[in-house]
């Protein structure tokens, strides 16, 4: 605990039985450094502790001196000893708390020099993080330059009893202990700062939080500034790591033919490179291609899989922010929505069963479809209590509202339909041409089969045997009525699926979008074009060559990179 903590205290006298109750008469406290053995000889020995206790103080004395008390504030508790604080009441009659019990009246407790209230910062597409005390290490974050910056933050004391009197903030400080070097003079008011936007060199902004003891939290964001360059037209992020150990039943590709079939659509882009342009995680032991590379291209495919081994994508766009009942765990910075935000796009699309695809964005233990983004990230919840979930990015840059499966764990719900993965599984897809952007591209197929190797009798996804399973499906008709909730005008749906069963609530759910929410955002970056970004909820490598072909060709052309043929 912080040097300087309050207790609190809740005094009750059963009258009759332990659930009719009154007020104790009268409390008194004690506190002593705790050797270990300080609750037995409380109740073995208490004649050995008289001499420490307060004076009996009535318990309804005026500013609750009868219910509370601060240690550390006339007295000097040294850092980092265990202590023990100690409470007896008394009632009306004389009887006095004879057992004492560190689940009841006893608190053991360790004064740390490094303490103080909490600070919780918010900043949009950076994440939440946390600070105590003064020593905290500086957040070090990379972005590129011209990129907005806004924070946000609230603090806490009450665990040790204080509250958060004052707040304030300053970039680029000189000094700490001049007021005037800050941007604004200490007050409880100032709970965020007004967007900056940097284009050179290195910033540290700095947040302050005093509690009502004068203890502080500083916490401090270092800011390096990285050029937009985005010079190369197509990165291709492979991030579906495999092998050659999968039997030939199409079950799974294998990284050799996955590997061709992707590098034969980059190299659709003139200039596409497979030595340069290539980001293997498998290769670069999982970790995420970093924020530098990523700003060195206008477009970017990233692949994905569900097998356990592909782990930079999930780690990259989950979601945890705090809800609206507090906690506020760390967040890795969602540099893929910082991308798109910037004028950067993308064609996102992998194994998307089950915890894969825009699923990744949700906590684990919440993982139970279908999932109404805006009000169910968190667990099927009744009401609408919580809408933190429309800060993440599936529904804030992908505009998806709600996320459903073919395979998955499904909600136990009455209004849920009766859900069979035979029954659900994709037989097809068809083209929306009721969408305006997808009408706008009258050279996409009409219909997406699966490949006609993945379908051979005895393979896997033989017709015969089961349907397509590694399917995400995005704002289901069933479900949106179900919460009464339209999508969001800036998904455009391009694909929707027909199910093995056309009586299956997942028929006609949308399973390959565009997402318009930055198609208008030009690159600060010479040579780039405003265009929209796509997302596939399954993975093409096991659909029709010549239509998949065929629908990159779309995109790229849409980004301007495909080779015009006259």
């Amino acid at each position: 605990l912080n040097p300087i903590v309050t207790f609190k205290w809740i005094g009750r006298d059963p009258i009759d039985t332990p659930w009719n109750y009154q007020d104790v008469d009268s409390i008194r406290h004690l506190w002593t450094i705790n050797d270990g053995y300080t609750v037995y000889n409380l109740n073995k020995h208490p004649e050995m502790f008289e001499e420490l206790w307060s004076p009996w103080v009535w318990y309804q004395s005026p500013s609750d001196s009868g219910k509370q008390t601060t240690i550390g504030d006339d007295e000097i508790l040294e850092i980092n000893t265990t202590y023990a604080f100690v409470l007896q009441a008394k009632d009306e009659a004389g009887a006095i708390t004879s057992v004492f019990d560190t689940r009841t009246n006893v608190r053991q407790f360790m004064p740390l020099e490094n303490s103080g209230p909490h600070l919780h910062v918010y900043a949009p597409y950076l994440g939440y993080y946390s600070f105590i005390g003064k020593n905290a290490t500086p957040v070090m974050i990379s972005i590129i330059a011209g990129f907005p910056l806004t924070f946000f933050w609230e603090g806490g004391a009450s665990h040790y009893g204080g509250f958060v009197a004052s707040y304030r903030y300053g970039w680029d400080i000189e000094d700490l202990n001049n007021p005037d070097d800050w941007d604004v003079h200490a007050s409880p008011f100032h709970t965020s700062a007004p967007e900056k936007k940097f284009y050179f060199s290195t910033h540290t902004l700095y947040i302050e939080a005093v509690d009502n003891f004068g203890t502080v939290t500083l916490g401090q964001f270092e800011i390096n500034i990285l050029p937009v360059v985005m010079t190369k037209d197509l990165l291709w992020i492979d991030d579906f790591p495999s092998g050659e150990f999968y039997p030939q039943v199409y079950a799974f590709p294998q990284e050799s033919e996955h590997d061709e079939f992707w590098i034969n659509i980059c190299e659709r882009v003139p200039g596409f490179n497979p030595e340069n342009d290539i980001y293997d995680t498998k290769e670069h032991f999982l970790i995420p291609p970093s924020i530098e590379l990523i700003f060195k291209y206008k477009n970017i495919i990233w692949t994905y899989s569900t097998e356990g081994r592909s782990i930079t994508w999930d780690d990259i766009v989950h979601f945890t922010i705090g809800t609206s009942s507090g906690g506020y765990p760390g967040e890795t910075f969602n540099y893929v929505s910082a991308y798109l935000k910037a004028g950067g796009h993308l064609w996102t699309l992998g194994k998307s069963d089950r915890a894969g695809g825009l699923a990744t964005v949700v906590p684990a233990n919440a993982r139970v479809f279908p999932m109404n983004l805006k009000c169910e990230i968190f667990g099927n919840t009744s009401g609408c209590t919580d809408t933190s979930g429309v800060n993440c990015m599936a529904y804030r840059d992908y505009c998806v509202t709600v996320l459903d499966k073919v395979s998955a764990c499904f909600r136990v719900d009455g209004n849920l339909p009766k859900r069979d993965i035979d029954q659900d599984a994709m037989n097809y897809g068809y083209k929306d041409d009721l969408d305006p952007v997808t009408a706008a591209h009258p050279d996409l197929p009409d219909e997406l089969h699966l490949w006609d190797k993945v379908t051979e009798p005895g393979n896997f996804f033989d017709p015969m045997a089961r349907g397509f399973l590694y399917v995400e499906a995005y704002d289901p008709e069933y479900w949106m009525s179900r919460n009464l909730v339209s999508s969001q005008p800036c998904l455009h749906p391009m694909y929707r699926m027909k199910t093995r069963n056309t009586k299956s609530c997942l028929t006609d759910a949308v399973v390959a979008f565009w997402t318009t929410k930055y198609a208008n955002v030009l690159a600060e970056a010479p040579g780039t074009v405003a265009a929209p970004s796509v997302h596939f909820g399954l993975p093409l490598w096991f659909f029709d060559r010549d239509q998949a072909n065929a629908i990159a060709d779309v995109i790229f052309t849409e980004w301007q990179i495909k080779q015009q043929l006259f």
